[in-house]
């Protein structure tokens, strides 16, 4: 948080928590203490609008300077709005809720970082939440990285340590869903590393284009599952590749549904994005296992045993995958505005973060 040196906080934290959401009415709080400052500036470091003070003194000017100094311009409006009333952000007392919960799953693209770039507060939270005996888990759609390159990527950024077996990737739960529909079957894959080898570490024949140029009987290969995921290696041979096998009887799975991801000050094409063109030429419709699907919601629960729904909250960027898979798996929900949804969007949908 960005506190004004006799300790008034200037800004309310930019964490949409409705579970004691006030109906009218955007007050100012003061804190006269700076007791658990990291985790504060953990929620609220992606704050998109400050409380304008009913006084137009000097004083306040300076207070609403010092803040969008720190703010990008685009956001920054000085008065209040109908958003700013009807979502209001969370108040002091709700932080202080999330922070008693006894589990949290993560999402990481736009609430841990962006790309290569740690978010502010994120090291300070993530070493209170360890040292705190919080069960966690990151959950993210991002099929490009296995757990352990996902670990090594936190310790490369933040200098902590934590397990593998911390980290759930859609491309597992992917796996999973193509092992049971039809053990030991052969995929056609548009995707990285993480991918790739979570379904060959449950018995999957994998075939990329770099292998599929190689056979001399690739004319008359069929697969079982067409399966794309975020990928650099993207191009017009690859659509039409997949598209075709589509046409010919595979059955079409997207690794997650997001079609874009935050990265630094713009984005990125994602899963869903990058396969429409498959969908539109083979008149197809994927299947996608991400988040929201019930399918990895279930997978990332598993992981905390004896923990009530109640006591658990999921943290991420996207009103369509992190928090509608929270809401529909009955947990907290807990939305950040430091990635793809904006506060100006929230109107858009019929639920809230609760």
């Amino acid at each position: 948080c960005m506190l004004h040196p006799r300790g008034s906080l200037l800004c309310r934290a930019a964490v949409m928590k409705t579970m004691m959401m006030k109906p009218l009415g955007y007050p100012q709080h003061v804190l006269r203490h700076h007791h658990h400052h990291h985790v504060r500036r953990f929620f609220s470091r992606s704050l998109v609008r400050c409380n304008q003070s009913r006084s137009s003194s000097s004083s306040d000017m300076h207070h609403q300077a010092v803040i969008s100094a720190h703010l990008p311009s685009s956001i920054w409006t000085p008065h209040k709005t109908k958003v700013a009333t009807l979502y209001p952000k969370a108040t002091p007392a709700e932080i202080e809720d999330i922070r008693n919960m006894e589990g949290f799953i993560l999402d990481m693209d736009g609430v841990i970082y962006h790309g290569e770039t740690v978010l502010p507060g994120v090291p300070e939270f993530l070493s209170w939440m360890v040292s705190s005996g919080k069960k966690y888990l990151f959950l993210t759609n991002s099929s490009e990285r296995t757990p352990e390159q996902l670990a090594h990527k936190i310790h490369r950024l933040t200098g902590i340590s934590l397990p593998a077996a911390n980290f759930h990737t859609c491309a597992l739960s992917t796996a999973h869903f193509l092992a049971s529909q039809q053990p030991y079957g052969r995929a056609y894959v548009i995707g990285e590393v993480g991918l790739i080898k979570a379904l060959e570490d449950v018995g999957y024949t994998v075939l990329h284009e770099g292998i599929w140029n190689q056979r001399e009987d690739k004319e008359n290969v069929d697969v079982d599952f067409v399966v794309v995921g975020e990928t650099a290696n993207y191009d017009s041979t690859r659509i039409n590749r997949a598209a075709e096998l589509v046409r010919r009887g595979a059955r079409l799975v997207g690794s997650n549904r997001d079609v874009r991801d935050r990265m630094h000050e713009g984005f990125i094409a994602s899963t869903g994005a990058l396969i429409t063109p498959i969908e539109m030429t083979s008149d197809r419709k994927a299947y996608y296992v991400g988040k929201p699907n019930s399918l990895i919601m279930s997978h990332a629960l598993k992981k905390f045993v004896n923990v009530p729904r109640s006591q658990i909250a999921i943290i991420g960027d996207n009103m369509d995958t992190d928090i509608v898979g929270g809401v529909e798996a009955d947990i907290n929900t807990v939305l950040v505005l430091s990635g793809v949804t904006a506060h100006k969007d929230l109107p858009r949908w019929a639920y809230r973060p609760k």
